[in-house]
């Protein structure tokens, strides 16, 4: 006789909350231009949650901040293996130009402020974020090279730099919008170079 499978438990409680938290935490950091006026007994009452309950999670109101941002727009960031290595790599950068362009965008920039004085931000947003982004894209890259997808001889973290480099330093200078025209455009040039001969 089988046996019945139970439907409709949904995720665990603890998981539950947690994803609360998150979600609680990011739509305060949108709201608010200053992100050290966010604070934590706000994102407890919004998440109805303790503040024990948050620290015991998180280490830090930094790494909470982090971790909100990152679960937000990670779903946004992956390549795709339906196209064309080169071509997902195109669309990848379109994804992430606009991500930065959006009011998720306008808190990772906060953030970028925060690290400059802050070293647990530098470093949460580093290993939450930066890192863990740049791998996953230099694996991408590396597995293009292997299959001769990408030009044979590249350097992995070079491709990478190239491709994200020049949305970064836009973001950061503020000289122009990251408009789709100038992404592609900047996608095209890369590719003339990684390309297989």
């Amino acid at each position: 006789m089988k046996k019945q499978r139970r439907t409709g438990a949904g995720r665990p409680v603890d998981l539950q909350l947690r994803q609360r938290v998150l979600t609680e935490t990011m739509n305060l950091l949108m709201r608010n231009e200053n992100l050290r006026s966010v604070t934590v007994d706000e994102i407890a009452e919004l998440a109805q949650a303790s503040k024990a309950t948050i620290y015991k999670h998180w280490e830090s109101k930094t790494v909470l901040f982090v971790e909100a941002f990152f679960d937000s727009v990670n779903e946004r960031l992956h390549f795709s293996t339906e196209l064309p290595k080169p071509e997902a790599l195109r669309q990848q950068m379109l994804s992430l130009s606009r991500l930065l362009s959006s009011d998720q965008g306008a808190v990772l920039r906060k953030l970028l402020a925060e690290s400059h004085f802050d070293p647990a931000a530098r470093e949460a947003l580093l290993n939450g974020f930066f890192l863990p982004r740049r791998d996953a894209a230099r694996k991408f890259v590396a597995s293009g090279i292997e299959d001769s997808s990408l030009r044979q001889g590249l350097e992995a973290d070079i491709v990478v730099d190239a491709f994200y480099g020049a949305l970064f330093y836009a973001l950061m200078v503020g000289f122009r919008p990251l408009d789709e025209e100038w992404v592609n455009k900047v996608a095209d040039t890369v590719l003339q170079g990684i390309l297989p001969r």
